[in-house]
Protein backbone atom coordinates (compact mmCIF):
# COMPACT_ATOMS: atom_id res chain seq x y z
CA UNK A 1 0.00 0.00 0.00
CA UNK A 2 3.01 2.26 0.65
CA UNK A 3 4.69 1.82 -2.20
CA UNK A 4 1.65 2.10 -4.43
CA UNK A 5 1.28 5.66 -2.67
CA UNK A 6 4.66 6.65 -2.89
CA UNK A 7 4.76 5.62 -6.96
CA UNK A 8 1.58 7.68 -7.33
CA UNK A 9 2.91 10.87 -5.67
CA UNK A 10 6.13 10.57 -8.07
CA UNK A 11 4.13 10.37 -10.72
CA UNK A 12 1.85 13.06 -9.81
CA UNK A 13 4.88 15.56 -9.24
CA UNK A 14 6.18 14.57 -12.67
CA UNK A 15 3.48 16.45 -14.03
CA UNK A 16 4.94 19.86 -12.42
CA UNK A 17 8.47 19.30 -14.40
CA UNK A 18 9.96 21.87 -15.88
CA UNK A 19 13.34 20.07 -16.45
CA UNK A 20 14.99 16.10 -16.87
CA UNK A 21 16.86 17.45 -13.52
CA UNK A 22 13.20 17.82 -11.66
CA UNK A 23 11.96 14.00 -13.30
CA UNK A 24 15.18 12.36 -12.46
CA UNK A 25 13.75 12.92 -8.75
CA UNK A 26 10.17 12.35 -9.36
CA UNK A 27 10.15 10.08 -12.18
CA UNK A 28 13.33 7.88 -11.59
CA UNK A 29 13.48 7.76 -8.09
CA UNK A 30 10.44 8.45 -6.45
CA UNK A 31 8.23 6.60 -8.46
CA UNK A 32 11.12 3.79 -8.68
CA UNK A 33 10.65 3.73 -5.32
CA UNK A 34 7.14 3.36 -4.88
CA UNK A 35 7.55 0.41 -7.86
CA UNK A 36 10.36 -1.36 -5.88
CA UNK A 37 8.08 -1.60 -2.47
CA UNK A 38 5.25 -2.68 -4.30
CA UNK A 39 6.42 -5.48 -6.36
CA UNK A 40 8.81 -6.82 -4.11
CA UNK A 41 6.11 -7.01 -1.34
CA UNK A 42 3.85 -9.02 -3.59
CA UNK A 43 6.58 -11.52 -3.84
CA UNK A 44 7.56 -11.21 -0.27
CA UNK A 45 3.61 -12.75 0.88
CA UNK A 46 2.92 -14.86 -2.36
CA UNK A 47 6.40 -16.65 -1.59
CA UNK A 48 5.92 -17.26 2.18
CA UNK A 49 1.80 -17.80 1.88
CA UNK A 50 2.93 -21.15 -0.46
CA UNK A 51 4.97 -24.18 0.21
CA UNK A 52 4.22 -26.96 -1.83
CA UNK A 53 2.98 -24.60 -5.15
CA UNK A 54 4.95 -22.20 -4.45
CA UNK A 55 6.69 -22.11 -7.93
CA UNK A 56 2.98 -22.18 -9.61
CA UNK A 57 1.47 -19.54 -7.72
CA UNK A 58 5.06 -17.50 -8.46
CA UNK A 59 4.24 -18.03 -11.88
CA UNK A 60 0.69 -17.18 -12.12
CA UNK A 61 0.86 -13.69 -9.91
CA UNK A 62 4.06 -12.54 -11.36
CA UNK A 63 2.65 -13.33 -15.22
CA UNK A 64 0.87 -9.87 -14.75
CA UNK A 65 4.38 -8.54 -15.69
CA UNK A 66 4.54 -10.01 -18.96
CA UNK A 67 1.31 -9.25 -20.05
CA UNK A 68 1.90 -5.16 -18.81
CA UNK A 69 5.21 -5.10 -21.15
CA UNK A 70 2.78 -6.11 -23.57
CA UNK A 71 -0.48 -3.19 -23.01
CA UNK A 72 1.62 -0.46 -21.44
CA UNK A 73 3.54 0.83 -24.81
CA UNK A 74 0.57 1.15 -26.59
CA UNK A 75 -1.46 2.77 -23.75
CA UNK A 76 1.38 5.26 -22.99
CA UNK A 77 1.38 6.08 -26.87
CA UNK A 78 -2.79 6.41 -26.84
CA UNK A 79 -2.17 9.13 -23.98
CA UNK A 80 0.11 11.06 -24.43
CA UNK A 81 -1.38 11.22 -28.61
CA UNK A 82 -4.85 12.57 -26.37
CA UNK A 83 -3.49 13.82 -22.88
CA UNK A 84 -0.18 14.81 -24.01
CA UNK A 85 2.81 13.28 -21.58
CA UNK A 86 1.46 15.23 -18.53
CA UNK A 87 -2.10 14.30 -18.51
CA UNK A 88 -0.93 10.69 -19.34
CA UNK A 89 1.54 10.71 -16.45
CA UNK A 90 -1.54 11.93 -13.84
CA UNK A 91 -3.32 9.16 -15.83
CA UNK A 92 -1.10 6.74 -14.86
CA UNK A 93 -1.20 7.74 -11.12
CA UNK A 94 -4.67 7.24 -10.90
CA UNK A 95 -3.84 3.46 -12.38
CA UNK A 96 -0.72 3.27 -9.48
CA UNK A 97 -3.57 4.42 -7.03
CA UNK A 98 -4.94 0.84 -7.89
CA UNK A 99 -2.38 -1.29 -6.33
CA UNK A 100 -3.52 0.61 -2.82
CA UNK A 101 -6.52 -1.47 -3.40
CA UNK A 102 -4.88 -4.85 -3.91
CA UNK A 103 -2.33 -4.15 -0.73
CA UNK A 104 -5.21 -3.56 1.33
CA UNK A 105 -6.77 -7.08 0.10
CA UNK A 106 -3.06 -8.99 0.72
CA UNK A 107 -2.89 -10.94 4.33
CA UNK A 108 -0.07 -12.30 5.35
CA UNK A 109 0.39 -16.01 5.67
CA UNK A 110 -0.18 -17.64 9.74
CA UNK A 111 1.94 -20.52 10.80
CA UNK A 112 0.56 -24.01 9.99
CA UNK A 113 0.29 -26.44 12.64
CA UNK A 114 3.78 -28.50 12.36
CA UNK A 115 5.91 -30.97 14.28
CA UNK A 116 9.54 -30.47 14.69
CA UNK A 117 12.29 -31.80 16.21
CA UNK A 118 13.53 -30.67 19.66
CA UNK A 119 16.75 -29.15 17.90
CA UNK A 120 14.31 -27.52 15.27
CA UNK A 121 11.72 -25.47 17.87
CA UNK A 122 14.38 -22.69 18.46
CA UNK A 123 14.28 -22.07 14.71
CA UNK A 124 10.78 -21.90 14.68
CA UNK A 125 10.58 -18.47 16.72
CA UNK A 126 13.52 -16.79 14.55
CA UNK A 127 11.78 -13.88 13.33
CA UNK A 128 12.42 -12.59 9.52
CA UNK A 129 15.28 -9.43 9.34
CA UNK A 130 14.81 -6.81 6.94
CA UNK A 131 19.55 -6.67 7.17
CA UNK A 132 20.97 -9.59 7.15
CA UNK A 133 24.32 -9.28 6.33
CA UNK A 134 25.37 -12.99 7.78
CA UNK A 135 23.45 -14.51 5.25
CA UNK A 136 26.84 -13.92 3.21
CA UNK A 137 28.63 -16.68 4.75
CA UNK A 138 26.28 -19.01 2.63
CA UNK A 139 27.95 -19.78 -0.16
CA UNK A 140 25.04 -20.64 -2.34
CA UNK A 141 23.78 -17.68 -1.96
CA UNK A 142 26.97 -15.79 -2.87
CA UNK A 143 26.31 -17.69 -6.17
CA UNK A 144 22.76 -16.83 -6.24
CA UNK A 145 23.32 -13.12 -5.50
CA UNK A 146 26.36 -13.19 -8.95
CA UNK A 147 23.42 -15.06 -10.99
CA UNK A 148 21.22 -11.76 -10.54
CA UNK A 149 23.63 -9.45 -11.04
CA UNK A 150 24.75 -10.81 -14.42
CA UNK A 151 20.87 -11.62 -15.59
CA UNK A 152 20.14 -8.00 -15.10
CA UNK A 153 23.03 -6.53 -16.47
CA UNK A 154 22.32 -8.80 -19.44
CA UNK A 155 18.75 -8.24 -19.32
CA UNK A 156 18.88 -4.83 -19.54
CA UNK A 157 20.88 -4.90 -22.98
CA UNK A 158 18.60 -6.59 -24.74
CA UNK A 159 15.27 -4.78 -23.44
CA UNK A 160 16.58 -1.33 -24.18
CA UNK A 161 19.29 -1.63 -27.24
CA UNK A 162 17.46 -4.89 -29.71
CA UNK A 163 14.84 -1.67 -31.19
CA UNK A 164 17.87 -0.23 -32.14
CA UNK A 165 19.90 -3.42 -33.42
CA UNK A 166 16.45 -3.41 -35.85
CA UNK A 167 17.14 -0.18 -37.20
CA UNK A 168 20.51 -0.77 -37.68
CA UNK A 169 19.18 -3.45 -39.48
CA UNK A 170 16.98 -1.77 -41.61
CA UNK A 171 13.31 -3.53 -40.53
CA UNK A 172 10.70 -1.12 -39.79
CA UNK A 173 9.77 1.00 -36.69
CA UNK A 174 6.45 -0.95 -36.18
CA UNK A 175 8.83 -4.70 -36.71
CA UNK A 176 11.46 -3.18 -34.07
CA UNK A 177 8.63 -2.48 -31.79
CA UNK A 178 6.93 -5.65 -32.64
CA UNK A 179 10.18 -8.01 -31.10
CA UNK A 180 10.05 -6.00 -27.63
CA UNK A 181 5.74 -7.20 -27.66
CA UNK A 182 6.66 -10.64 -28.40
CA UNK A 183 9.37 -10.32 -25.39
CA UNK A 184 6.09 -9.73 -23.00
CA UNK A 185 3.45 -11.83 -24.62
CA UNK A 186 5.93 -15.28 -24.50
CA UNK A 187 7.58 -14.00 -21.08
CA UNK A 188 3.98 -13.99 -19.61
CA UNK A 189 3.60 -17.92 -20.79
CA UNK A 190 6.33 -18.79 -19.79
CA UNK A 191 6.24 -17.51 -16.21
CA UNK A 192 2.91 -19.65 -16.08
CA UNK A 193 4.91 -22.46 -17.80
CA UNK A 194 7.72 -22.28 -16.00
CA UNK A 195 5.97 -22.26 -12.76
CA UNK A 196 3.71 -25.87 -13.88
CA UNK A 197 7.07 -27.27 -14.59
CA UNK A 198 9.06 -25.87 -11.43
CA UNK A 199 5.96 -27.38 -9.33
CA UNK A 200 6.20 -31.04 -10.62
CA UNK A 201 7.91 -33.40 -8.17
CA UNK A 202 10.35 -34.95 -10.48
CA UNK A 203 11.46 -31.27 -11.87
CA UNK A 204 15.30 -29.73 -9.42
CA UNK A 205 13.85 -26.11 -9.85
CA UNK A 206 17.62 -24.86 -9.00
CA UNK A 207 18.58 -26.89 -12.23
CA UNK A 208 15.49 -25.88 -14.33
CA UNK A 209 16.09 -22.20 -13.48
CA UNK A 210 20.09 -21.88 -14.41
CA UNK A 211 18.99 -23.99 -17.46
CA UNK A 212 16.55 -21.23 -18.68
CA UNK A 213 18.66 -18.18 -18.53
CA UNK A 214 21.88 -20.54 -20.44
CA UNK A 215 19.50 -20.82 -23.01
CA UNK A 216 18.02 -17.22 -22.92
CA UNK A 217 21.94 -15.93 -23.43
CA UNK A 218 22.36 -18.35 -25.85
CA UNK A 219 19.48 -16.80 -27.96
CA UNK A 220 20.80 -12.99 -27.49
CA UNK A 221 23.70 -13.97 -29.10
CA UNK A 222 22.78 -14.83 -32.48
CA UNK A 223 20.52 -11.05 -32.34
CA UNK A 224 22.91 -9.63 -34.54
CA UNK A 225 24.54 -12.03 -36.47
CA UNK A 226 20.82 -12.10 -38.04
CA UNK A 227 19.93 -10.29 -41.21
CA UNK A 228 16.50 -11.74 -41.28
CA UNK A 229 13.33 -11.07 -39.16
CA UNK A 230 12.09 -14.55 -38.80
CA UNK A 231 15.25 -15.73 -37.38
CA UNK A 232 15.00 -12.41 -34.62
CA UNK A 233 11.53 -13.29 -34.05
CA UNK A 234 12.72 -16.40 -33.07
CA UNK A 235 15.03 -15.57 -30.72
CA UNK A 236 12.68 -13.06 -28.97
CA UNK A 237 10.37 -15.84 -28.73
CA UNK A 238 13.14 -17.88 -26.92
CA UNK A 239 14.24 -15.21 -24.95
CA UNK A 240 10.80 -14.39 -23.45
CA UNK A 241 10.15 -17.64 -22.39
CA UNK A 242 13.54 -18.35 -20.83
CA UNK A 243 14.23 -15.19 -19.28
CA UNK A 244 10.42 -16.11 -16.79
CA UNK A 245 11.66 -18.28 -14.50
CA UNK A 246 13.19 -14.93 -13.25
CA UNK A 247 9.47 -14.24 -11.48
CA UNK A 248 8.36 -17.40 -11.38
CA UNK A 249 11.22 -19.51 -9.59
CA UNK A 250 13.62 -17.65 -7.93
CA UNK A 251 11.86 -16.95 -4.67
CA UNK A 252 11.47 -20.84 -4.39
CA UNK A 253 15.49 -21.10 -5.66
CA UNK A 254 15.75 -18.47 -2.91
CA UNK A 255 14.45 -20.06 0.20
CA UNK A 256 15.81 -23.67 -0.72
CA UNK A 257 19.05 -22.16 0.01
CA UNK A 258 18.58 -19.77 2.86
CA UNK A 259 15.05 -20.85 4.43
CA UNK A 260 11.82 -19.09 4.93
CA UNK A 261 13.02 -16.55 7.54
CA UNK A 262 15.42 -15.13 5.64
CA UNK A 263 13.50 -14.59 2.35
CA UNK A 264 12.66 -10.87 2.90
CA UNK A 265 16.38 -9.90 3.84
CA UNK A 266 17.24 -12.22 1.00
CA UNK A 267 15.29 -11.21 -1.47
CA UNK A 268 15.46 -7.52 -0.98
CA UNK A 269 19.41 -7.49 -1.47
CA UNK A 270 18.98 -9.64 -4.44
CA UNK A 271 17.00 -6.93 -5.68
CA UNK A 272 19.45 -4.42 -4.55
CA UNK A 273 22.04 -6.01 -6.83
CA UNK A 274 19.96 -7.11 -9.90
CA UNK A 275 19.14 -2.84 -10.12
CA UNK A 276 23.13 -2.23 -10.06
CA UNK A 277 22.93 -4.47 -13.10
CA UNK A 278 20.08 -3.26 -14.40
CA UNK A 279 21.88 0.29 -14.16
CA UNK A 280 25.36 -0.72 -15.90
CA UNK A 281 24.25 -3.30 -18.49
CA UNK A 282 22.38 -0.91 -21.02
CA UNK A 283 25.19 2.50 -20.90
CA UNK A 284 28.25 0.00 -21.21
CA UNK A 285 26.44 -1.80 -24.64
CA UNK A 286 25.90 1.72 -25.82
CA UNK A 287 29.51 2.75 -24.93
CA UNK A 288 30.68 -0.60 -26.89
CA UNK A 289 28.56 0.56 -29.30
CA UNK A 290 29.28 4.06 -29.85
CA UNK A 291 33.55 2.87 -29.97
CA UNK A 292 33.08 -0.26 -32.29
CA UNK A 293 29.72 1.19 -34.38
CA UNK A 294 28.76 -2.54 -34.18
CA UNK A 295 26.04 -4.26 -31.86
CA UNK A 296 27.56 -7.39 -31.74
CA UNK A 297 30.38 -6.49 -29.56
CA UNK A 298 27.08 -5.60 -27.11
CA UNK A 299 25.10 -8.62 -27.12
CA UNK A 300 28.17 -10.32 -26.70
CA UNK A 301 28.19 -8.97 -23.25
CA UNK A 302 24.71 -9.28 -23.06
CA UNK A 303 24.88 -12.98 -24.10
CA UNK A 304 27.40 -13.59 -22.13
CA UNK A 305 26.17 -12.08 -19.31
CA UNK A 306 22.62 -14.25 -19.30
CA UNK A 307 24.59 -17.61 -19.84
CA UNK A 308 27.35 -17.45 -16.98
CA UNK A 309 24.45 -16.60 -14.81
CA UNK A 310 22.72 -19.61 -15.42
CA UNK A 311 26.26 -21.11 -15.69
CA UNK A 312 26.66 -20.08 -11.97
CA UNK A 313 23.58 -21.79 -10.59
CA UNK A 314 25.11 -25.28 -10.98
CA UNK A 315 26.75 -24.74 -7.71
CA UNK A 316 24.09 -24.52 -5.49
CA UNK A 317 22.36 -27.02 -7.58
CA UNK A 318 25.67 -29.80 -7.28
CA UNK A 319 25.74 -28.36 -3.44
CA UNK A 320 21.77 -28.68 -2.70
CA UNK A 321 22.41 -32.50 -4.57
CA UNK A 322 25.21 -33.77 -2.31
CA UNK A 323 23.83 -32.00 1.05
CA UNK A 324 20.54 -32.04 1.22
CA UNK A 325 20.20 -35.94 2.79
CA UNK A 326 17.06 -36.34 4.69
CA UNK A 327 14.66 -38.63 5.35
CA UNK A 328 10.97 -36.86 5.22
CA UNK A 329 8.36 -38.94 6.65
CA UNK A 330 4.83 -37.74 6.08
CA UNK A 331 1.60 -38.52 8.32
CA UNK A 332 -1.73 -36.14 7.87
CA UNK A 333 -0.92 -32.67 8.00
CA UNK A 334 1.91 -33.45 10.11
CA UNK A 335 5.94 -33.40 8.96
CA UNK A 336 9.05 -34.69 10.15
CA UNK A 337 11.92 -34.50 8.63
CA UNK A 338 14.89 -36.40 10.54
CA UNK A 339 18.56 -34.50 8.97
CA UNK A 340 22.21 -35.86 9.20
CA UNK A 341 23.98 -34.48 12.71
CA UNK A 342 25.60 -31.22 11.04
CA UNK A 343 21.86 -30.38 9.73
CA UNK A 344 19.32 -29.57 11.72
CA UNK A 345 16.05 -29.28 9.22
CA UNK A 346 12.25 -27.68 10.45
CA UNK A 347 9.15 -29.35 9.11
CA UNK A 348 8.47 -25.99 7.39
CA UNK A 349 11.66 -26.14 5.25
CA UNK A 350 13.54 -23.78 7.47
CA UNK A 351 17.41 -24.57 8.08
CA UNK A 352 18.63 -23.97 11.79
CA UNK A 353 22.21 -24.05 10.56
CA UNK A 354 21.44 -21.14 7.85
CA UNK A 355 23.25 -23.09 5.85
CA UNK A 356 21.23 -25.14 3.65
CA UNK A 357 16.61 -25.64 3.47
CA UNK A 358 15.19 -28.88 2.59
CA UNK A 359 13.56 -29.41 -0.27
Amino acid sequence: MVGGLIACAGLVLSVFATSISYLYVTFGILTGFGFGLSFNTTVFVVGLAFDRHRSLAMGISISGVGAGMIVQPYLIEYLIHFYGWRGSMLIQAGLMLQSVVCGALMKLPTAKHITCLPECEKASNIKPKILDLGIFVNFNYVALTANIFLFCLGMSVVLVHLPHVADTLSFSHDQSALLISIIGITNTIGRTLSGVVGNLHFVNVTLLYGLSYVIAGLATLFYPASSHYAIMVICSIIYGLFTAPFGSLLPDVLVRIVGKHRMTAGYGMLMVLGGIGTILGAPVAGWLYDGLHDYQPSFYLGGGSLTLSGLIMFIPWKFEDHSTKSTEKTRGDEKTILATPTEKVCADDEVVSGQISSV
